[in-house]
């Protein structure tokens, strides 16, 4: 499992708004937020919005809580709600499209951040815009897109960490790994400890066959977090392909033990279940790799390692 970077809707502060409202109850909102407070800064600004229910700033504001809150359909509601007073909000569409992700709907995430770039005004929407739409493209296994996405991040930020790290995973994928490590190096030159980075060395070299050196890279990892589930799962796939079964099962078990939600994860254990001839828990968590949205996020190798082994 490929960590892959992207940026939270509510993680972004280049909104700048040509006039900022005054309105008391907005204000306390934006304090409300500061402190992590969305609950109740959904209060004040839907207080604002009662009082100038034309103002697309209180919209904007209330959408971004929402979305904190994962309040999904609430935030679209205000989104749009905002574009209805200000059409052509390269901004609006910016988060529209972060939404869309947010909820696996990958093709709206494209549309809106082409929408944001079609109005965007400043470089930092273009950007953002652009990131978004690579993550997407990338989730779709469009990773020719991807790449091409990424690099014009890039030409804005050129030590964009997001973009660094998807660009490597979208060449690992067109089968360029010796490319997609160029960009890794290009992070740890400046972030030696940089989680993503090093996991996703590790993820590149695994699927290289080199497993020593993937197994030292999620030691490293862990290290660094030493309850990555990501890197403990992985660290016990690549024991299980270097020959060392048992503790690479005890590794899985370990990564499962802190996400239990975690479909790669049961892929994982499964396949190491087969070696073990344990057929039956091999099915049970392929089962449960699936309902978990394996197929969704990843292709569909487990429906096919279903197919062959769960239906005899």
């Amino acid at each position: 499992m490929r960590i892959i970077v992207a940026l939270l809707l509510c993680s972004f502060s280049i909104l700048g708004f040509a006039q900022t409202p005054t309105d008391p109850s907005y204000l306390k909102g934006l304090e409300l937020v500061k402190a992590n407070k969305s609950h109740k800064a959904i209060k004040e600004f839907t207080k604002a919005i009662d009082k100038n229910p034309i103002e697309y700033v209180f919209f904007v504001e209330r959408a971004k809580c929402h979305f904190d809150l994962q309040n999904y359909q609430d935030a679209y509601n205000d989104l749009t709600e905002s574009l209805k007073i200000k059409p052509k909000n390269d901004y609006v569409y910016l988060l529209l499209s972060r939404l869309f992700f947010a909820v696996n709907n990958k093709q709206e995430a494209i549309n809106n951040a082409d929408m944001a770039l079609k109005y965007a005004s400043v470089d930092s929407i273009r950007k953002e815009a652009n990131l978004v739409r690579a993550d997407a493209k990338s989730g779709l296994q469009a990773h020719k897109d991807a790449c091409e996405g990424y690099k014009k991040v890039l030409l804005y930020d050129s030590l964009n960490i997001a973009a660094l790290n998807n660009i490597a995973m979208s060449l690992l994928e067109l089968n360029k790994a010796t490319e997609g490590l160029t960009y890794l190096d290009r992070i740890v030159r400046f972030d030696s400890l940089n989680l993503a980075a090093t996991c996703n060395y590790g993820y590149i070299y695994q699927k290289l066959g080199d497993y020593s050196k993937s197994i030292n890279y999620y030691k490293k990892a862990l290290k660094i977090e030493p309850n990555n589930f990501i890197a403990l799962n992985n660290l016990g796939y690549s024991k299980f392909l270097n020959g060392n079964v048992e503790e690479g099962l005890l590794d899985v078990n370990a990564s499962i033990k802190i996400n239990a939600t975690n479909a790669f994860a049961y892929r994982n254990r499964a396949l190491i279940y087969l070696k073990q001839e344990e057929k039956e828990k091999a099915c049970t968590d392929l089962y449960l790799a699936k309902a978990l949205g394996f197929t969704d996020q990843y292709g569909k190798e487990v429906e096919n390692l279903i197919d062959e082994h769960c239906k005899k």
